[in-house]
């Protein structure tokens, strides 16, 4: 479906071009529509790659336990894992979410990290509206610390804690949990 999508969009904008561009020889709007074609279908491959990684991140997580049947993890949790396991190898830098954070920094747009882990979890990420991708950006980030660091055993007994909540412990705030 995205590919057909893209070959008409790509099929659309060479009709138009040569409508109106007499000075562009055919064989150089071809080229060039050909050119954007594969670039289109390189940048949608990436991408389902991508969702299928994160897709599978998150279930690995809950058949391997790390995510309860409960759904008691905090999302920065959720989601900090499944981003973490889209990067080729797992756990490495992803340089467009340095970029969009470094980019959040400097702006001081940053969502203060209280808030991000006390997220709502009935609304997600699209709570933040036009920040959730920095939602997903910093999540990775704070899980790919957790588990990168000197921290990483501390990480692992939070995430045990974490399986063995009840529902009593619901009505806390995350944070406090």
């Amino acid at each position: 479906f995205a590919r057909s999508k893209i070959d008409r969009a790509v099929d659309r904008l060479t009709q138009a071009a040569a409508e109106r561009a007499e000075t562009v020889p055919a064989e150089e709007l071809n080229r060039l529509a050909e050119s954007e074609r594969q670039r289109s279908y390189t940048a949608l491959q990436r991408q389902v790659v991508d969702t299928l990684r994160h897709e599978g991140g998150h279930q690995l997580a809950f058949s391997r336990g790390i995510h309860s049947a409960q759904g008691f993890e905090h999302l920065w949790v959720q989601e900090g894992l499944a981003q973490f396991c889209e990067a080729i190898p797992m756990g490495t830098l992803v340089a467009g979410k340095m970029d969009l954070l470094k980019r959040a920094h400097g702006a001081r747009h940053l969502i203060p990290w209280p808030e991000l882990v006390d997220t709502p979890t009935p609304s997600g990420f699209a709570h933040y509206d036009e920040k959730t991708d920095l939602a997903y950006a910093q999540s990775w980030l704070l899980f790919r610390y957790l588990m990168t660091s000197p921290l990483r055993p501390r990480f692992m007994v939070y995430l045990d804690r974490v399986r063995a909540l009840t529902p009593h412990d619901l009505g806390r705030p995350r944070t406090a949990i």
